[in-house]
């Protein structure tokens, strides 16, 4: 959906107004949108065309999309404790991706482990 004015955009994301209210910045054109908290790199266009599809998904491919996003951040964090802790077995990477996520208070009481002592 292309948004051709201000009043179109607001139409559909009544939440724009509470943001202004609140001093956040939005500035709308024929296909542009940006605002204080977009990124900066993205086209209006092709992120009205994101916002369009995420509308138009399923609540159940909204959550398999936030699954493989966790599951590739997990993977990220396990390759970076793998480059800082080569040595390290299998179980302890998951250690440290776990602690990355659950902080040390959690691995400590959950886990007897301390990411602080045995390093991130």
């Amino acid at each position: 959906m292309a948004y051709r004015s201000r009043r179109d955009l607001l139409a559909s994301a009544p939440f724009i107004l509470e943001y202004e209210r609140a001093g956040v910045s939005w500035t709308s054109t024929v296909s542009n949108v940006t605002s204080a908290t977009e990124a900066t790199d993205t086209h209006g266009e092709v992120l009205w065309l994101m916002v369009d599809r995420w509308r138009g998904m399923t609540a159940l491919e909204k959550l398999e999309q936030v699954e493989q996003l966790n599951r590739s951040c997990d993977q990220l964090a396990a390759a970076g404790a793998r480059v800082r802790h080569p040595e390290a077995p299998e179980h302890e990477v998951m250690l440290r991706v776990m602690a990355l996520r659950l902080g040390r208070e959690h691995m400590i009481t959950v886990f007897g482990w301390d990411p602080a002592r045995q390093g991130w």
